[in-house]
């Protein structure tokens, strides 16, 4: 997960547990404040009633059994007067939460209930006022504090996505710059990136300084790597040069010819292994550039000219396949050298009279080309190290060294391609290239 995305998810996570928390206590705010205020009116009223009241009103209060105020047709209130024998001793009111019965409507209530004496008379007043629109009236209060929580959370949570991904696009810039784009070291962009962040600034500042070491040490590696091949490639051509001199001088034997013919294929073989991994350390190094415009199918047609010869010596015939005008952006002298590598092992290992066969397929946004054999094949053991070096998958006298399928698998890896393999015993070999379909 990106690390704005996670930014955002603890926010949210956060906003979530204090709109919880926030809204309870609102809840129990809400209901204690308006409990309160329900209680300060009772009392209001019960003030109300009891200014300036006279006997004839009690009297006619009690004997009308009047039990709501002429204003109140909804039965939110009501107002009961009972003539009581002993007044309550220390009575400053008392409120209860009672459900009452009044002209056939039942209904919650606050009652507020007061003692007092009047004219030698004690009376118990009793002032009720419905809760139900109070309740309706907490839960509204309620909801729209909830609503108002999200609809701010959402906001924020928008505000929060945006301002991480523009804190973090410097990031993102240097990673996407500096270090997704550049496959050789020699293409890394020295320019800082515009950023105010101090972490980003050192960690650009740790790459350049990374990158200028890797130039220094590749520099060094390439260096090396020229001056052992020199070193290496001279002196076999000189002894290849007089070992073929030696051969021209016809006093030599017959077992003394042998032996010089024997060393110059040493000597050869030698070369061709020096040159591979040359060739290899060159791939991995990313000294080659990749700009061209490859057909596929033109090239295997001038690979198949070019082997004429070993196919013509296993009568292995070679089909190619592949669909008109199939291109791909790279190198083509490293492709040129990945494909032969891959159809001169697919002669090499073939049967007598075999087959060939070069074909592509679509597959998950990828093109896929199969190079099918129908040769000796492979265990599945053998299978797990047909691309290492000196490794080869096959006990015959084969001429090679172990090298075409490990440079094939740098040479693919240079231009971003997966290269797998399957095989079954006496049943041939494919090897398939999978290629991005933006590539081709």
């Amino acid at each position: 997960m990106k690390l704005s995305n996670k930014i955002a998810l603890y926010n949210s996570l956060t906003k979530v547990i204090i709109i919880l928390v926030f809204s309870f206590v609102i809840y129990l705010f809400t209901d204690s404040i308006s409990n309160h205020h329900l209680q300060q009116r009772l009392v209001d009223k019960r003030k109300k009633f009891m200014h300036g009241l006279t006997q004839e009103q009690i009297d006619h209060l009690i004997q009308s059994q009047a039990n709501f105020t002429d204003y109140n047709i909804l039965k939110e209130e009501f107002i009961i007067l009972t003539p009581i024998k002993q007044l309550v001793k220390n009575n400053h009111g008392n409120f209860i939460k009672q459900t009452r019965e009044i002209e056939g409507e039942t209904q919650p209530y606050l009652i507020y209930t007061y003692y007092f004496r009047f004219h030698q008379n004690n009376y118990r007043l009793e002032i009720g006022e419905t809760t139900v629109v109070l309740s309706k009236l907490e839960k509204n209060i309620w909801l729209f504090t909830c609503l108002a929580l999200l609809i701010s959370i959402i906001i924020t949570l928008i505000i929060d996505i945006s301002f991480t991904n523009k804190l973090l696009q410097p990031f993102y810039n240097i990673v996407e710059k500096k270090l997704n784009k550049i496959n050789d070291p020699l293409q890394f962009s020295y320019i800082p990136e515009k950023t105010s962040t101090e972490d980003f600034l050192l960690l650009d500042r740790s790459l350049m300084q990374l990158m200028e070491k890797v130039s220094r040490q590749l520099d060094v590696e390439k260096q090396f790597t020229s001056n052992v091949s020199h070193e290496l490639l001279t002196p076999i051509s000189t002894l290849s040069s007089r070992f073929e001199n030696m051969l021209n001088d016809e006093s030599l034997s017959t077992s003394a010819v042998q032996k010089i013919s024997d060393s110059l294929m040493t000597l050869a073989f030698l070369k061709r292994t020096i040159k591979d991994l040359l060739l290899i350390a060159k791939i991995d190094n990313g000294q080659y550039e990749k700009f061209e415009k490859i057909d596929f199918t033109n090239l295997i047609e001038e690979i198949r000219v070019e082997m004429d010869d070993l196919l013509a010596n296993k009568e292995v015939q070679l089909h190619n396949q592949l669909s008109p005008k199939l291109n791909i952006i790279g190198n083509s002298t490293l492709i040129h050298i990945l494909f032969a590598n891959l159809i001169k092992n697919a002669i090499k290992y073939n049967q007598q009279h075999g087959t060939i066969r070069v074909y592509n397929e679509i597959k998950n946004d990828h093109l896929v080309l199969f190079f099918e054999d129908s040769g000796i094949g492979m265990t599945a053991e053998t299978l797990q190290h047909i691309f290492n070096r000196y490794e080869r998958f096959s006990t015959s006298q084969e001429e090679g060294h172990g090298l075409g399928l490990a440079i094939a698998k740098s040479i693919a890896a240079f231009h971003t391609m997966d290269i797998q393999a399957s095989s079954i015993l006496h049943g041939g070999t494919t090897i398939a290239l999978h290629i991005p379909i933006t590539r081709h």
